[in-house]
């Protein structure tokens, strides 16, 4: 098990939806070029949308990033430390939030999920076969850098 999950969750068809896949590609990309070590800590999952069953992919981690398009009208592309739930999470059998994923993984597993982050891209178009839209290109960008300086972060500074 490798100690560095990245998790990007979104559609590909669904214009903006795709950010995260996207982005998990370049990452993809990124990685070959890196050194043996750097491969050997990180591993990669693409999905449609977070599932209640990814909370075994969690296992064993150090640390999770989960990159997703936003669409709560946030301008900024922002990384942000995940909180658990306060409440118990609902259950869903095809979807849940990030949050409710890690509170899972505590009740699940009785012990603290790793450290756990959210990097979200701001979206604004979501139609089936539409494309990437401008403001999105520039969230990809503007990703990347954050997806590069939490993987540089110290592991200690992610759990503060």
């Amino acid at each position: 098990m490798k100690p560095t999950l990245v998790l990007a969750i979104g559609n590909p068809s669904r214009g903006d939806d795709a950010l995260g896949p996207l982005l998990f590609d370049q990452l993809g990309a990124w990685l070959v070029h890196q050194p043996q070590g750097t491969q050997d800590a990180i591993d990669l999952l693409c999905e449609l949308q977070l599932q209640p069953e990814h909370v075994y992919d969690l296992q064993g981690r150090d640390r999770v990033l989960i990159i997703d398009a936003s669409v709560d009208g946030t301008p900024d592309v922002r990384c942000i430390p995940l909180a658990e739930t306060p409440t118990a999470p609902s259950i869903s059998s095809h979807q849940c939030s990030p949050s409710a994923l890690i509170s899972w993984y505590r009740q699940l597993f009785e012990a603290p999920p790793p450290a756990c982050h959210l990097l979200t891209l701001p979206g604004h178009g979501y139609e089936l076969g539409a494309p990437l839209t401008a403001q999105a290109e520039g969230s990809l960008t503007q990703g990347w850098h954050l997806l590069l300086q939490w993987l540089n972060a110290p592991l200690e500074a992610q759990h503060a």
